[in-house]
């Protein structure tokens, strides 16, 4: 039902009339008590309330509150809106979890991935690449991806802009 509905058959309720036929209410009946009147008019009152008021009166709701949680709830609101990045190739994920596999082009994962540095794998990277070793290589020697070797020599400052 739409409000402007409702308020209309609120309005004749309270006038007396009955809302399906137009006629008048008989005296006997109860929309004529005067607690019943004070209820439809409270009712009434908070329909016919403007929105812009509504939206206003939240406002200075929100401002009234303490600087923390107005912060809280504006972080809450932008955490909401922002969204998550996609991935790449949403395909072979999907192709991964049907066919069970975990690597749909059959490449052999390096056995290092994911783990993390050990002192004496850097060690051995830095003395190695130091000895002129190519870093497809050390890629292998170390059980890791050239990704992975490249990110390390450079936070280690071993590679040259």
């Amino acid at each position: 039902m739409k409000v402007a509905r409702a308020i209309m058959i609120l309005d004749h309720l309270r006038d007396g009339i009955d809302p399906t036929t137009g006629l008048a209410l008989p005296e006997d009946s109860p929309m004529h008590d005067p607690q019943v009147q004070s209820a439809l008019d409270l009712a009434l009152g908070s329909l016919q309330f403007p929105v812009e008021e509504r939206e206003e009166e939240a406002w200075h709701r929100l401002l009234a509150r303490p600087p923390e949680q107005a912060n809280q709830s504006t972080a809450k609101q932008k955490t909401r809106r922002r969204a998550k990045p996609r991935r790449a190739n949403p395909s072979a994920r999907i192709a991964r979890s049907l066919t069970g596999q975990q690597n749909v082009t059959n490449k052999p994962k390096p056995p290092n991935q994911g783990k993390s540095w050990t002192p004496e794998h850097t060690a051995l990277l830095v003395r190695e690449y130091k000895a002129g070793t190519p870093i497809e290589d050390l890629a292998t020697q170390l059980g890791r991806g050239v990704k992975s070797i490249e990110v390390k020599m450079d936070k280690l400052g071993l590679l040259q802009p």
